[in-house]
């Protein structure tokens, strides 16, 4: 399940760098979630991750309101000498 979860949000992160979400139905259909998902989704990484993500209706998109992206993993410390 963590690996689904990963993998959709490394495919969302390339989409929103981008700017080629498109609309949120459309959206939710490349994430193969329900667009009902998708708004639950984004106002989890908006409201308790802060991630800035934002839509413009111009461009039909979601898109990072500034640099960055998403990122997860583990990060192993160097040992000190």
């Amino acid at each position: 399940m963590l690996w689904k979860i990963q993998q959709r949000l490394l495919y969302l992160d390339s989409l929103l760098a981008l700017q080629a979400t498109g609309t949120p139905k459309e959206l939710a259909k490349k994430l193969q979630m329900t667009e009902r998902s998708w708004y639950k989704l984004r106002d989890e990484l908006i409201h308790d991750l802060q991630i800035p993500i934002v839509y413009n209706s111009k461009q039909r998109s979601y898109m990072y309101q500034e640099k960055g992206m998403i990122k997860m993993g583990f990060q192993r410390f160097k040992e000190n000498s």
